[in-house]
């Protein structure tokens, strides 16, 4: 809605004072400007007389204008009354007497690209929250297709021309640099060396250009508070200074290239420009002055570097009343795209006479017939025109078709793009006979508008076909009746694309019917369509449960072993190689058709039986031992091909006896996971040694000797040197061994004797003589008795 409040005004040559010093071309000074008539010479090649911008003969040049061009927006002081009443309106304004925007050879901006830039990271936020969504509803606005009008293609100074087209532009941003300067004063030229070292540093995007060589990058530059601008000697805010400015800069390096660059001051609270740059809200301010500099950087682009007088690089410039935003400073408009609309402030257009915020289009609709007969296509050709009549190529609104009847199909809303160049045809179709019209109008701005009238007879009746969507199937399904079911209102015969039979690719498929009504006199044939949902089918995989295997074994294809019907990649998890631990296991696989349309990936998974293993013993057969040889290492010493414990039996310390005895071992793995216990046995032999004497008891007289036999038996295969030694008997006895000690091989036995020698006078009575036999710890005795008369 439109909003009353006072806006900016300063006529121009209230500031002659300030720039009346201007002695050289200067891309910052701003003069008073003529009131001299100017004329531009259009290029026409049919046209053999010189005619100027609007068709007038015998067009000569106009003389030159010695003052440097304006290219900034006037700060006005809110002491001082204006000059005439300020206005915010959506309806178009008549403007200054005579305002005319003429052409002087130099380039244009043909699609311009907005870089947003943020002067250090303390711009008021008013500014950052909104400003880049301005600019991108704006580029791709009417307000961009009034500056179409602007385009240099045909339009020449003198033989010059850029032959350039204005069409849409882009945004990109918002990009916060790090400038040396953050506060306090800086200069324009300071701001243009800044801006060069950002964009060769890659800090900024570089400068783009359009097919002719001329740049197409506006660098639009908003400064945080308490910055004070200066440029041609005035300062920002300030009574006698600005509220913005455009200007030009070339690129650092041995590649020059120029751009263009908008400087926008803080206008938050205290800043001057809060009071002095409009009388909306701040947003509404900011928005109003950033309008301006984007039409005026696109329409005169090059105007920093134009020195006094006309000719290039001044492009669109009025020399009375500046440029084709100076002409309309004090009016306000509203403008709108993809649903959002801003402020704006209104430009000058030629073509319409006014201040305006579009380019005062309409649409012509034509068919290409007179009459149509109900339910035929109609081909409606919508073409975008200015109030002149003339084609607008980059128009890119939205339109939105209406009928008088009710019946009629309609298009879709449509878009236009850049390559429709202003024009597109479309298809209606009629359902009501008589007098019926159809129009379509621009959604965003409904003042674009046209209709076109058309005369409907009555045709051929289209029978109405009943076709409900089918059910979804699964790929392999033929089609049958299910899916081929279209019915009509009246009697016919149904041809199906595809046929009955047929066995559809997944995904979603058409499936077309042709309608041949019996009387073809009365209705037409027509056609039906709907859209079929085909599912992947998902492969089957077998997959037999394996047979249990021993831990250790690792994953083959004895168990990674699946199959499936239709062609494709298993990946099994666990991979082939894998050693699984003991236990149940669950083995997966997935499957990965070849023909990834029509099937889908399939998965599967069995269990596989992992037993423990057996751990291995190796248990050598000890070396024999004799008896009374405790069990040590040197027999308990079993080994294992895993990490465990042992626990023997016997247990390490005992004595066994003589002959063959067995040794076990049980194995206790520490992976009691994977592993079983174990148990492994030997045999060990003990071998002895037993001895006799004979005879055991015996009776001699006094002063005898008595002699008794031994005998010396291996027991067990015993090997080895037995000592003999006797004690006890009569007091004062002796006895004697022959031999003393004797040697067993394992196999011998041996005999020897033992003689007692009591004494003569020995006490008659009975003794116990007890014959020892040793080797090492093996020792064995024998008693025998000897009684004395």
């Amino acid at each position: 809605m439109p909003y009353p409040r006072p806006f900016l005004l300063v006529f121009l040559c209230a500031f002659a004072p300030l720039w009346a010093e201007a002695q050289s071309p200067s891309p910052f000074s701003v003069l008073p400007a003529s009131n001299q008539p100017f004329n531009v010479c259009r290029a026409n090649a049919s046209d053999t007389a010189n005619t100027d911008t609007v068709g007038n003969p015998s067009c000569t040049p106009a003389p030159a204008v010695k003052k440097l061009p304006i290219r900034i927006v006037p700060f006005r002081d809110p002491n001082q009354p204006a000059t005439r009443p300020d206005a915010l309106t959506n309806a178009s304004s008549a403007g200054p007497a005579g305002a005319q925007l003429t052409y002087n050879g130099g380039p244009v901006i043909s699609n311009v690209q907005v870089v947003v830039v943020y002067w250090g990271n303390n711009v008021d936020p008013v500014v950052t929250n909104g400003i880049t969504g301005f600019y991108q509803t704006v580029v791709d606005s009417t307000y961009l297709d009034l500056m179409y009008e602007y385009s240099t293609v045909g339009v020449n100074y003198n033989g010059t021309t850029t032959n350039q087209n204005i069409g849409h532009g882009t945004v990109l941003g918002p990009y916060t640099i790090t400038p040396s300067v953050t506060s306090g004063t800086i200069d324009d030229s300071a701001i243009q060396t800044e801006l060069q070292k950002q964009i060769a540093a890659s800090h900024l995007p570089p400068v783009s250009t359009d097919a002719s060589g001329q740049s197409n990058t506006l660098y639009t530059v908003y400064f945080p508070p308490g910055m004070n601008i200066t440029t041609g000697g005035t300062n920002s805010c300030q009574a006698g200074g600005f509220c913005a400015y455009h200007g030009s800069s070339k690129t650092t390096g041995t590649s020059q290239q120029i751009f263009q660059y908008s400087v926008v001051p803080d206008f938050g609270s205290g800043s001057g420009c809060d009071s002095g740059c409009g009388g909306g809200t701040e947003f509404q301010n900011i928005t109003s002055v950033s309008s301006h500099e984007l039409a005026e950087s696109i329409t005169d682009a090059q105007v920093a570097f134009a020195g006094p007088g006309n000719g290039p690089p001044l492009a669109w410039y009025d020399n009375t009343n500046g440029e084709i935003g100076d002409i309309c400073n004090q009016y306000e408009d509203t403008v709108s795209a993809h649903g959002k609309t801003f402020t704006i402030q209104q430009l000058w257009s030629n073509n319409q006479g006014a201040c305006v915020n579009g380019p005062g289009a309409s649409l012509s609709l034509t068919t290409t017939a007179s009459s149509v007969p109900t339910g035929t296509p109609l081909s409606v050709t919508v073409t975008v025109k200015n109030s002149k009549g003339v084609t607008l190529p980059f128009y890119t609104g939205t339109i939105h078709f209406t009928s008088t009847d009710a019946a009629a199909q309609l298009p879709a809303d449509y878009a236009f793009t850049a390559s429709d160049g202003g024009t597109h045809t479309f298809s209606v179709s009629f359902g009501t006979t008589g007098s019926q019209s159809v129009a379509a109008t621009d959604v965003d701005v409904s003042s674009i508008k046209g209709s076109v009238s058309e005369t409907v007879t009555q045709g051929q009746q289209t029978p109405v076909i009943t076709w409900a969507t089918p059910a979804p199937i699964t790929y392999g399904t033929p089609l049958g009746p299910a899916q081929l079911d279209a019915m009509a209102n009246v009697p016919g015969t149904f041809a199906y694309t595809p046929v009955a039979g047929t066995v559809l690719s997944a995904g979603l498929q058409q499936l077309q019917v042709v309608f041949t009504p019996n009387d073809t006199t009365k209705y037409k044939t027509t056609t039906a369509s709907v859209m079929l949902q085909v599912n992947q089918a998902t492969p089957s995989i077998t997959w037999a449960t394996p047979a249990p295997i021993t831990y250790g074994t690792a994953l083959s294809t004895a168990q990674l072993n699946a199959t499936s019907t239709v062609q494709g990649k298993f990946v099994y998890n666990p991979a082939l190689g894998t050693v699984l631990s003991a236990g149940a296991q669950t083995l997966k696989v997935i499957f990965t058709p070849t023909d990834s349309t029509d099937y889908t990936t399939a998965f599967s998974s069995v269990t596989l039986q992992v037993n423990q293993a057996t751990p291995t013993i190796t248990w050598v057969t000890p070396t024999p031992i004799t008896y009374g040889t405790p069990l040590g290492a040197a027999q308990l010493n079993a080994t294992a091909n895993v990490p465990g414990s042992f626990s023997y039996t016997p247990a390490e310390g005992t004595v066994l006896p003589a002959g063959a005895q067995t040794l076990k071992a049980v194995f206790t793995p520490s992976d009691t996971t994977n592993y079983t216990s174990a148990s492994a046995s030997v045999i060990l032999q003990v071998t002895d040694f037993a001895i006799a004497a004979s005879p055991s008891s015996q009776t001699i007289p006094s002063g005898q000797d008595a002699t008794y036999s031994l005998a010396l038996t291996s027991l067990g295969g015993f090997n080895g040197t037995v000592a003999l030694s006797c004690s006890g008997g009569p007091p004062n006895s002796s006895c004697t061994l022959s031999p003393a000690s004797v040697r067993l091989n394992g196999s011998n036995n041996a005999a020897m004797t033992v003689e007692l020698h009591p004494p003569m006078n020995v006490n008659h009575g009975t003794f116990m003589l007890t014959i020892t036999a040793q080797s090492g710890n093996d020792v064995h005795t024998v008693p025998v008795s000897l009684t004395v008369k």
